[in-house]
C-alpha cells in the first residue's frame, strides 16, 4: 500500500528525530511514495532511496537528466611491482598498464568510481625493496654498455644490432662501437658518456623505453638476418599456438624460437635465445 507524498514526507520528518541527517532538504513537490515498513522514501524515477538523494545530490536523482562523461586525465600512481630486475619489473608494469580496469573508489552516492588506466610515460623508480633510490638507479650508462656488451657477445659473430633509428652497433675487436647504417662499421665510433641523461637513465634525445628496448627485445639489422639465414639452410618457419615457430640445428641438436613474425624469430635466434627441443 502507498501513502501520497504528504505523509511519505511526514514520515520522513518523523525518521529524522531517530537518526536521519537534519542537513537533508526536504522537497514537498518531488516525486516520492513511500514504502510502508521500510521508512525511506523511494525516488519514483529509478526506485531507489530517495532521502539518499536528497543528503548526497540536493534533491537530483542521478539517473534522471543527467549525462555520462569521459575525461582523459593525466595522473601519477605508485605501483608496487615484485620482479628479479628493474627492467623486468618495467616490462611488467608497460604490459599491464595499457587500458587497464582501475578502481578509484566510491563516488558520493556508493557508487564504483571505475576507469582505465595507461602508461603515459616512462616509470621512474623511486624505491627498491623500500629503500628510496637516486635516479636512473639500475639504468646507469655503465649498465647500458655492459647490456649491450653482453647481448652482442651472446649473438652470432658480426651481428648488428639496430640501437637508434638507422644506427647500428656491433662488437669492433671486442668492443661495442656504433654507425650509421648507411656508413658501415668502416666508419664506426666509441659509445659517447657524455650524451647520456643520467636523470632518466636513457640516452639524449631520446626515451627511457626507446633506449633500453633495443637490448630487451633485440632486432638485428636485415644484412645480420640475411647473413644467419644463409648460415642455416635447413631452418623452417611453421606455425606454433597462434605464432611462428622457427626451427633449425645446431651442434646441440634441434633448437627454435617463437615470435609474431618471421624477424622476431630469427632475432631472438641471433641473440642466442634459442631453446632446445624436448
Amino acid at each position: 500500500m502507498q501513502a501520497t507524498a504528504t505523509s511519505a514526507i511526514e514520515q520522513f520528518e518523523r525518521n529524522v528525530e531517530t537518526g536521519i541527517p537534519s542537513a537533508v532538504v526536504i522537497r514537498p513537490e518531488a516525486k516520492t511514495t513511500y514504502r510502508q515498513g521500510t521508512g525511506f522514501r523511494v525516488c519514483a524515477h529509478c526506485g531507489k532511496n530517495r532521502d539518499r538523494h536528497d543528503f548526497y545530490n540536493g534533491g537530483a536523482c542521478p539517473s534522471e537528466d543527467t549525462h555520462e562523461y569521459l575525461f582523459d586525465v593525466p595522473l601519477t600512481a605508485a605501483i608496487r611491482v615484485k620482479a628479479k630486475s628493474p627492467g623486468d619489473a618495467r616490462a611488467m608494469l608497460a604490459a599491464v598498464l595499457d587500458c587497464a580496469n582501475a578502481n578509484f573508489g566510491a563516488w558520493l552516492d556508493g557508487s564504483p568510481a571505475l576507469g582505465e588506466a595507461s602508461a603515459s610515460g616512462p616509470a621512474v623508480l623511486a624505491e627498491v625493496d623500500g629503500v628510496e633510490v637516486t635516479p636512473g638507479y639500475g639504468y646507469t650508462y655503465q649498465d647500458y654498455m655492459a647490456r649491450l656488451s653482453a647481448v652482442l657477445a651472446a649473438a652470432a659473430p658480426g651481428a648488428v644490432l639496430i640501437v637508434g633509428l638507422e644506427l647500428g652497433a656491433s662488437l669492433l675487436d671486442g668492443n661495442p662501437v656504433w654507425f650509421d647504417l648507411a656508413d658501415g662499421i668502416e666508419n664506426a665510433s666509441d659509445f659517447d658518456r657524455s650524451a647520456w641523461d643520467d636523470a632518466n637513465g636513457c640516452w639524449d634525445g631520446e626515451t627511457h623505453t626507446k633506449t633500453w628496448d633495443a637490448l630487451e627485445k633485440p632486432e638485428f639489422s636485415d644484412a645480420t638476418r640475411a647473413a644467419w639465414t644463409a648460415a642455416h639452410p635447413d631452418a623452417e618457419f611453421n606455425p606454433y599456438m597462434g605464432s611462428i615457430l622457427l626451427s633449425f640445428r645446431t651442434e646441440r641438436g634441434m633448437v627454435g624460437t617463437t615470435g609474431d613474425t618471421e624477424n622476431d624469430c630469427i632475432d631472438a635466434a641471433i641473440a642466442g635465445n634459442a631453446a632446445a627441443f624436448e
